[in-house]
């Protein structure tokens, strides 16, 4: 890590040579309200201490950027202030200051506005020297990591700014991209230049962003106002509505369980990422983003009133309650159930004053609302908005887990065996056992770090599926279910195991989770493979597929390089010309 200063200039220019980069997969938004932003100007032109402004480059790329760890509120007020965006104590930058903020006048970029600060202090600013870290890192954990602990260590950030800071894994990522959907604030990739942040930030009070907080649905309607939204309430509830979704008999309403659940770590987010994948991330947006969708259209229908004044007689006490309840009663109704609205007029109608008819006896003075109370309320509400709906001519959402081209998978990997790893299961069958061997989970990750090292196209390793037909009939033998045969393979499926070993599919898979985050593999493999851990179903038999796909360095196991040859491992020795060859492919 190196430290220096740079004056307040030098990194005007750094943002105008587009070298600052924002990554909203952990970086907050732009929250700092005019005040703010007046008081930390003020600081600089006064020659007031500021903290450091902390930053990453990647080693090893043509990406020359400087990703932004701690400091996008203050490196935003300097650039916008010299940008005339707003003044310190009534006057704004001088731009005949300085060669570049004069040529952006002359060109049209910038608008000089009056009064102005002198020369002098404009000077002063220009001059000051911002204490700036550097930090080189080779793979993201280190820099997630570093995030982490940077805004876990005191300040002053909301519980769920905190709960995500650095968070990792499918549901906060999941609950990410949802909620960005909703304040219509999604980018196309999560690395944003700090120039561009302004284009995709919600404006508060005096600061005119991209995105008018006053159109956002959650805003417009009353649920939540602007200063939750800065303190990120918003994805707080995303993340209260997906968990219910995901296991609606294990989720909580509490604030303790969504830190569980953001712990990458915790049994918690194991659940509920196996739940993901059993779903599909993407089918699952779908079906969020569909009734999302419907909920805005009733409360747009001509002459209706907002969220908070129409489902609600006096003052939108719990709001946010009330809205989760009304939005997983739809979706109970559409997605579960394969439901349509018949008549939006009257499921509009049967929502007015439904907080006093149907939540306020539950809810008032409740804050602490137990899933069980949650479970009611859907239960009472879908009752009363079942009477205007109708069945679907056609299933839009089909119930069960998403069904994977098994057979394609078979066919390809004649073809392309390297890419593929077969495993009948992970509980021996002969001599019988009731429990996951871990030498067999052990050799599976093992195997899927060589076949990353060896090739750069996405590898599998296939549970549930024997290539003889000595496995599958010990696999009957040992369970008494036969088998489905396809080709030269022989499908027996992973459910007759895991309810042996566990009792249930979900029980075997958290386990398999648990012990894959117990592997001698970096950080980054761990989640990769926690991630790409899908079951699915084929003709009645429970298959899990496990997906790797190449990193930006070579995959060591317990220390140890692999590559895959045909369908064995080769260990390759520092210094050989085998390692040499290796590290070339990740140049």
């Amino acid at each position: 890590m190196s430290v220096e200063s740079k004056s307040v200039q030098n990194l005007f220019s750094m943002y105008k040579n587009g070298e600052f980069i924002v990554n909203r997969r952990y970086q907050r938004k732009l929250v700092w309200l005019m005040e703010e932003k007046e008081k930390f100007i003020n600081s600089l032109l006064h020659n007031y201490p500021i903290p450091m402004v902390l930053t990453s480059r990647f080693i090893d790329t043509d990406n020359n950027g400087y990703e932004i760890l701690d400091g996008l509120q203050r490196l935003n007020s300097i650039t916008s202030f010299i940008e005339n965006e707003f003044p310190v104590s009534g006057k704004y930058f001088d731009l005949s200051s300085t060669a570049q903020t004069l040529e952006l006048l002359k060109n049209g970029l910038v608008q000089q506005k009056t009064p102005t600060l002198s020369i002098e202090e404009c000077s002063n600013i220009l001059n000051y020297p911002v204490p700036i870290s550097v930090t080189q890192y080779k793979d993201s954990e280190f820099i997630d990591e570093t995030f982490r602990r940077i805004n876990t260590g005191g300040r002053k950030l909301s519980n769920h700014d905190i709960r995500q800071a650095g968070a990792l894994g499918e549901f906060p990522t999941l609950v990410s991209n949802i909620a960005s959907f909703v304040r219509r604030d999604k980018s196309r990739t999560n690395l944003v230049n700090l120039s561009n942040i302004k284009s995709i930030s919600i404006s508060n009070k005096k600061m005119n962003y991209g995105i008018n907080i006053n159109d956002v649905f959650w805003v417009k309607n009353g649920i939540i106002n602007h200063e939750n939204i800065r303190c990120s309430r918003d994805e707080e509830l995303v993340a209260y509505i997906l968990s219910y979704i995901l296991d609606n008999e294990n989720s909580s309403t509490s604030s303790v369980y969504l830190d569980k659940v953001y712990d990458f770590n915790s049994s918690a987010a194991a659940s509920l990422t196996t739940k993901i994948n059993a779903y599909g991330a993407e089918e699952l947006i779908n079906r969020v983003k569909h009734i999302f969708n419907q909920i805005e259209k009733i409360f747009s229908l001509n002459g209706s009133a907002p969220f908070n004044k129409h489902c609600y007689k006096g003052k939108a006490l719990n709001s946010a309650m009330t809205f989760q309840i009304i939005f997983l009663s739809f979706y109970e109704l559409i997605v579960n159930e394969n439901m349509e609205i018949s008549n939006y007029k009257k499921i509009h109608d049967s929502l007015h004053h439904c907080y006093e008819t149907l939540f306020s006896k539950t809810l008032e003075g409740n804050s602490k609302w137990s899933n069980k109370d949650r479970q009611t309320l859907i239960n009472a509400l879908s009752g009363l908005l079942v009477k205007n709906m109708k069945k679907s001519g056609e299933e839009k959402f089909p119930h069960g887990k998403k069904v994977e081209n098994l057979e394609g998978i078979l066919n390809e990997s004649s073809v392309e065996q390297t890419y593929y790893d077969f495993k009948s299961g992970l509980v021996q069958t002969s001599p019988p056992q009731s429990y996951i061997n871990q030498n067999t989970l052990s050799k599976i990750v093992k195997t899927l770090t060589a076949m990353i090292n060896t090739y750069d196209q996405e590898c599998s390793v296939i549970i549930g599926v024997a290539e003889s037909k000595e496995g599958a009939e010990n696999h009957k033998t040992a369970y008494g279910n036969n088998y489905i045969q396809y080709s030269n393979f022989y499908i027996v499926g992973i459910g007759d195991e895991a309810i042996k070993s566990h009792k249930s599919i979900d029980a075997y898979l958290n386990k398999i989770i648990y012990l894959i985050k117990n592997e001698p593999i970096s950080d980054e493999m761990k989640r990769q493979l926690v991630d790409k851990i899908k079951p699915f179903n084929y003709h009645g038999k429970e298959v899990l597929i496990i997906n790797a796909e190449r990193t930006k360095k070579p995959e060591s196991y317990d220390k140890s390089l692999y590559i895959r040859e045909g369908s064995s491992l080769t260990k390759i020795e520092i210094g050989d010309a085998a390692f040499y060859s290796l590290l070339e492919k990740f140049k």
